[in-house]
């Protein structure tokens, strides 16, 4: 059987299979702990019983995104950001879900030119919410954007995010959260190319996994001062990669269930299960599994290097405080991702196991 044949093969090959996930947080991130931030479940009430109700007409989407729990996920990411600086980001972390959301449960997956006139629009809004032009003396007119962007909600959180850091600080995030619109609005245009390799796969999920905006958003949370230069440096660029990577594959592995009852196989176990030349989902798990281990060892020599660079020892002691806290924060967000996963009601798993281990039937 030929390349070609195995990919058309996969859909049936894994129907059926049964699946053992073991406990992640504990096999790859045995010493880290996250905290949930402590207003998380008062501000989960006030946004679904009133910010989703202003900015999300439809009763049916409210549901979905009350499933989600974002105020959850939030409160993992930003777990020790003050309450008035989490509210906005927690009111993020929903108009994440429901922006995205647009392309699982509406007809723009199946429309390129509607998803591109999407991006567009959505990007002219939130350049209007986040540029501190806008705010000079007076606030500018709303703009008249042409077409639906689903970013209503962004002229809140946009205004709370003026204030409490950097202008450099809101550029970076601006701009990661304009690449990460461009990002998911082409992934229709890549699906319907050739089935990528596995490395082609996860590069092409680096952006639309929606890290980068959550990372850049850790000086707003914190309240930060970090020079312009650790964005930039190596080593710290790897550390936000292998955040994002460690999102992917958590995501992909816990969410392969999902993939399969919707006939979508662009995922880690079916990429790795053509590299790897097997019909064994398992057998491809474990091996995914591999791979975040030395995804977390490739990000742990990376944040001693970066420790250990003549740049970061002629930091002040308060600077080297808050660039810590950034690490901290990358550290949070993949593990409370984990946790986050396995109790959300979005992802389908058939039996929890002792500790966080799962089985799941495809």
């Amino acid at each position: 059987m030929d390349l070609s044949e195995k990919r058309a093969a996969i859909p049936n090959t894994l129907r059926g299979q049964s699946l053992l996930i073991p406990d992640l947080a504990a096999l790859i991130y045995p010493d880290w702990t996250v905290g949930r931030h402590d207003h998380e479940r008062e501000l989960k009430a006030e946004i679904e019983g009133d910010f989703l109700v202003r900015y999300v007409p439809s009763a049916k989407k409210q549901q979905q995104l009350k499933r989600s729990n974002a105020a959850m996920l939030a409160g993992y990411f930003w777990s020790g950001s003050s309450v008035e600086r989490f509210r906005p980001l927690a009111q993020f972390m929903y108009w994440f879900f429901c922006w995205n959301d647009e392309f699982g449960c509406s007809n723009l997956r199946n429309d390129r030119e509607g998803t591109e006139a999407y991006g567009q629009a959505s990007k002219g809004f939130l350049r209007w919410c986040l540029d501190p032009d806008n705010y000079h003396q007076t606030r500018l007119a709303r703009p008249a954007i042409q077409g639906y962007h689903n970013c209503d909600s962004f002229q809140e959180i946009g205004e709370a995010m003026q204030i409490g850091h950097s202008r450099d600080a809101l550029n970076r995030f601006a701009d990661s959260l304009y690449k990460y619109i461009d990002s998911v609005c082409s992934v229709q245009e890549t699906r319907s190319k050739e089935v990528p390799t596995l490395d082609e796969y996860l590069l092409n999920r680096i952006h639309p996994i929606g890290a980068f905006p959550c990372i850049m958003a850790m000086e707003f949370a914190y309240a930060l001062t970090i020079p312009a230069w650790v964005y930039s440096h190596e080593t710290s660029r790897t550390m936000f990669r292998e955040t994002a990577v460690s999102c992917i594959i958590v995501n992909d592995v816990l969410s392969l269930k999902n993939k399969v009852a919707a006939d979508r196989f662009d995922n880690v176990i079916p990429l790795k299960m053509l590299q790897l030349d097997t019909d064994s989902a398992q057998t491809a798990l474990e091996d995914v599994i591999k791979d975040l281990q030395k995804s977390r060892r490739t990000f742990s020599r990376a944040e001693y290097l970066l420790q250990m660079s003549s740049e970061f020892k002629q930091l002040s002691q308060e600077t080297k405080d808050n660039v810590q806290v950034l690490i901290q924060g990358c550290k949070n967000m993949m593990l409370g991702n984990i946790k986050w996963s396995l109790s959300n009601s979005r992802y389908i798993l058939d039996k929890y196991l002792e500790g966080s281990a799962a089985r799941v039937t495809l």
